[in-house]
């Protein structure tokens, strides 16, 4: 792999690490534990953290989260406090799962464990006391991808698919040519340089852009489930995020589209502080909110 590669994901795993404080205090939940589950390759594990926020023998929903960080950076630590938000929030378990990051492992790396996991969830659905006909799956930015591409890999495979999706300010098409990206990609973040390392780690020279297998807005959104899109109109993103959310409600799929103005990129995560503050929270609840709903809904009670 390129040296410019890993000097790239060193100082974004740097950033990101140096940023953790900013996520506030995490709330306490009743369970919090280590799986290491079989990954697709032989010998190999993956490390998942369960979130649990009751210890009593009760069936929940089971919200799988996948982190954001560029597909090259961010890990269980720095996600901590929404998973546990979101455990406590939508009364779920969460598995927050710490799938391989690039240069080191380039896509599609971190979709194979990510789907790993999936598979591991639903067979283990009596042991982690879980509704395995009521998963969730979500992650913010890069995360948010990740959850997308789950999805339709499940659905495209004939598997069982899931409950609901959140995506937080995903990144759904690597063409990075909408007009919020002309806008916005010189002076917000991610900016066009950070895309273009993120580019290059993940993604290399060989993949098309075009690619629905690591583009979701270029990929057939027929079957997906019922879907939350959230992002900030400062956020490059932005446009991204619209286009999906109008493609998904023309295809007659229950759609939350949530807009926060003058928010940037990643201010769920932030949710706590100033840096995501009451756009932050108002996103988050908002999305709890949805999720409890699509869930009673599907409830066996």
């Amino acid at each position: 792999m390129a040296e410019t590669n890993l000097e790239f994901a060193r100082g974004m795993r740097e950033s990101y690490s140096a940023q953790n404080e900013m996520a506030g205090s995490p709330d306490p939940v009743s369970i919090v534990r280590t799986h290491r589950v079989p990954a697709s390759e032989p010998e190999r594990e993956i490390r998942v953290r369960e979130y649990r926020p009751t210890d009593s023998d009760e069936t929940l929903p089971l919200i799988i989260f996948i982190h954001g960080g560029g597909f090259v950076s961010g890990d269980l630590e720095t996600h901590d406090v929404l998973a546990r938000a979101l455990a406590l929030g939508v009364s779920a378990t969460v598995l927050a799962i710490d799938y391989r990051l690039a240069p080191e492992h380039p896509f599609p790396a971190g979709l194979d464990d990510v789907s790993a996991v999936s598979r591991w969830a639903r067979a283990h659905a009596e042991e982690l006391r879980i509704d395995a006909t009521r998963i969730v799956v979500g992650g913010d930015s890069a995360g948010g991808n990740l959850a997308a591409l789950a999805v339709a890999r499940a659905r495209d495979a004939g598997q069982a698919g899931f409950a609901a999706q959140f995506l937080f300010y995903p990144l759904l098409d690597f063409r990075t040519n909408s007009d919020s990206w002309a806008r916005l990609g010189d002076t917000h973040f991610p900016t066009n340089g950070v895309m273009r390392g993120v580019d290059a780690a993940y993604l290399g020279p060989d993949i098309s852009r075009w690619d629905p297998r690591i583009s979701p807005a270029l990929g057939s959104v027929e079957g997906m489930p019922p879907t939350i899109l959230a992002v900030g109109t400062l956020d490059p993103l932005l446009d991204d995020s619209r286009h999906f959310s109008a493609r998904l409600e023309a295809a007659e799929i229950p759609t939350t589209l949530i807009v926060s103005e003058n928010a940037t990129h990643g201010y769920i995560q932030y949710f706590k502080e100033r840096s995501g503050g009451p756009a932050g929270r108002d996103a988050l609840e908002r999305t709890i909110t949805v999720l409890r709903e699509v869930l009673a809904e599907n409830s066996p009670l």
